[in-house]
């Protein structure tokens, strides 16, 4: 899985002000940028340029209030932003920008032409980090940081500064730097090490916090243990069973991934949940190739009155596609007494038999 799905499953939802989960991190954004400050925006422009319809671009007039990197020239910053579903600014906010000069980009020199513009935007996506009043101290503290690490000339001393940065910003209670942290973590190699033996208690009360996204536990459990840092079948029970319900499903999703029969054992249980949509989570995330000891229970699944559990039966069961797992779906298919049944039963079936990808997690 490693960190795919955990982003994933912190996608829904907002970005709290300043990032959008699944996006570049915040290191990423400083060591790609040659210019990062902290600026009031002065104006927006959503659609300035030359007149040549291909070369406009949304346009940025800021004031630098501080330079994390690089040296901002005097006066007012000028800016292209470029790329897709570029960030919004407002006026009279105060963000963080991350440039490199325009000459850098062949495709916007123009641009530049009349001297107006300096400067290109790196934030695509939506990467904006507005500097709000809750979360403006440890938004800059980690940008500065994140900045002194190209200034740190001995390679011990960055990584330990880099190390002390990830273990703050993994307990940020800010989702979005959490999550940054993260991707930043599922990107590096295993070694040099950013986490050690040490962090472990630490790291620990984060896995084992409720109030936590299930994503970001998820993703955590996945680097400690492509680190050796921790074993993990009842780690992942652990994480079901600590997740509030509202989110059990995402975290039944995350654990799937990690088939085990401890996991397996844990995921059935949940089969028989008279919530039938947590029933359904189960079945679906039992649907790999590992969790073969399931294909009874799924097969059961079968028998409920709720399409929506039979559905995912039959997903789970093409999922794993062991040989028991078609006779399910075969039986199904020619004896199931729904017609809706029989035909999601023997186009699952039909896939499986003519070795096509498995549909996506997540699809119907």
């Amino acid at each position: 899985m490693r960190l795919s799905l955990a982003v994933g499953l912190l996608a829904p939802g907002t970005s709290h002000g300043h990032l959008v989960a699944g996006r570049r991190s915040l290191l990423e954004l400083v060591a790609s940028a040659e210019l990062v400050v902290r600026a009031r925006i002065l104006a927006a422009n959503p659609a300035a340029g030359l007149a040549d319809p291909t070369l406009r671009r949304p346009v940025v007039t800021a004031s630098v209030l501080e330079t994390l990197k690089g040296a901002a020239p005097e006066g007012a910053l000028h800016l292209a932003q470029h790329g897709h579903g570029t960030a919004v600014f407002r006026e009279g906010e105060e963000v963080l920008l991350f440039l490199v000069p325009l000459a850098a980009s062949p495709e916007l020199r123009r641009l530049g032409s009349s001297g107006a513009l300096d400067w290109v935007s790196l934030q695509e996506h939506d990467e904006k980090y507005a500097l709000e009043p809750g979360t403006r101290r440890e938004v800059l503290s980690a940008a500065r940081g994140y900045a002194q690490l190209a200034t740190l000339g001995d390679p011990q001393a960055r990584a330990s500064a880099l190390r002390g940065l990830t273990l703050r910003l993994l307990a940020s209670q800010d989702p979005g730097l959490a999550a940054s942290a993260l991707r930043d973590l599922a990107g590096a190699p295993p070694e040099p090490p950013i986490l050690e033996a040490g962090d472990l208690p630490a790291l620990q009360a984060l896995l084992d916090e409720p109030t936590r996204p299930v994503g970001l536990r998820a993703g955590l459990l996945v680097e400690l243990e492509r680190r050796g840092l921790v074993q993990g079948a009842e780690r992942w029970v652990a994480l079901v069973r600590s997740t509030p319900r509202p989110e059990r499903g995402l975290a039944l999703r995350a654990a799937g991934a990690h088939p085990s029969p401890a996991v397996t054992a844990e995921l059935s249980k949940h089969l028989k949940e008279p919530d039938p949509a947590l029933a359904a989570a189960a079945a679906v995330a039992l649907g790999r190739p590992g969790h073969e000891a399931a294909t009874p229970a799924l097969a059961a699944l079968l028998e409920r009155p709720e399409p929506q559990l039979r559905n995912a039966a039959i997903r789970g069961l093409g999922g794993i596609a062991s040989p028991r797992a078609r006779e399910a779906l075969d039986r199904a298919a020619a004896a199931h007494p729904d017609p809706a049944t029989r035909r999601r039963a023997r186009a699952e079936s039909a896939r499986l038999r003519g070795g096509r990808a498995p549909h996506p997690r997540g699809s119907e």
